[in-house]
């Protein structure tokens, strides 16, 4: 689970998936405008929801195919979603008097994080992962995210320092 902080100030809150939702990318055919390709491909990027696992997508996808001409392939680096952390537990306190303590005014929830983190590879030692960004970022900054002119205000940063300094403390 990721942690959601709602109140002014809060980070920004993506729609929430409610299944498993899929991307095509990565298609090649014809080389030519005017020529039918012999053969086709594409890559489905499958954001899982934590009720499905890689299996159940693939089983569901070649149900809606339908068709034994089409082959599927399961990359290399396909993953199963990560556990659902516990909420009811001191350490799911802990974190939330941090985050209401550090943006005072807002309310502490969980909600799932749609991205892949390097978290997912916690799960198997603690079922407290919880995957938080002590980030207030502006749309400009969001989109800014892995580009060219990735950038973050300094009293962002200095938020940030702040609240894990306090997340350590009750830890």
């Amino acid at each position: 689970m990721k942690t959601a902080c709602f109140g002014e100030g809060a980070a920004w809150i993506p729609s929430l998936p409610s299944s498993t939702t899929v991307a095509f990318t990565q298609a090649s055919g014809s080389q030519a405008p005017n020529v039918i390709p012999p053969t086709a491909s594409f890559v489905a990027n499958l954001r899982l929801n934590p009720h499905d696992t890689v299996d159940s997508a693939v089983e569901y996808i070649k149900n809606i195919v339908a068709d034994e001409n089409v082959h599927l392939t399961v990359g290399n680096g396909a993953m199963n979603p990560s556990v659902i952390s516990e909420t009811n537990c001191p350490a799911w306190e802990r974190l939330a008097e941090a985050v209401s303590e550090t943006w005072q005014g807002c309310i502490v929830s969980p909600y799932l994080m749609v991205q892949c983190s390097d978290n997912r590879h916690y799960g198997r030692i603690s079922k407290h992962v919880y995957r938080f960004s002590a980030a207030d970022l502006t749309k400009d900054e969001r989109s800014s995210i892995h580009g060219n002119d990735d950038h973050v205000r300094v009293d962002v940063i200095k938020r940030a320092v702040e609240f894990y300094i306090r997340l350590m403390r009750k830890c």
